[in-house]
């Protein structure tokens, strides 16, 4: 048995069992697949960078987007169009470090 947040259980399984019940090597696709945008990015007021995510878009579209543009910093629009954020793959990936 293993108790604490899903993020922990997915990057460090206590056993065997639990890391093929996660997905094992899968695990962190699809933790990005449920983690969104706004849970990884940098609150800012204007968007800067050409190539633009929702905030509401997976984490693995946003990894998605940033491998075909060159690892690329994303800004973050609001579901109405307004910048709200910005990310970049460091930010994708402190996210799954919590």
């Amino acid at each position: 048995v293993q108790d604490g947040p899903p993020h922990a259980i997915v990057t460090d399984p206590a056993s065997d069992l639990i890391r093929g019940f996660v997905g094992g090597e899968e695990a962190l696709l699809r933790l990005l697949a449920r983690l969104t945008v706004a849970d990884a990015m940098r609150a800012v007021e204007t968007a800067t960078d050409a190539v633009t995510i929702g905030k509401d878009e997976s984490l693995s579209v946003a990894l998605s987007r940033m491998l075909v543009h060159g690892r690329l910093p994303l800004s973050v629009l609001a579901s109405d169009g307004q910048p709200v954020g910005r990310l970049t793959f460091e930010d994708l990936s402190a996210v799954l470090a919590r």
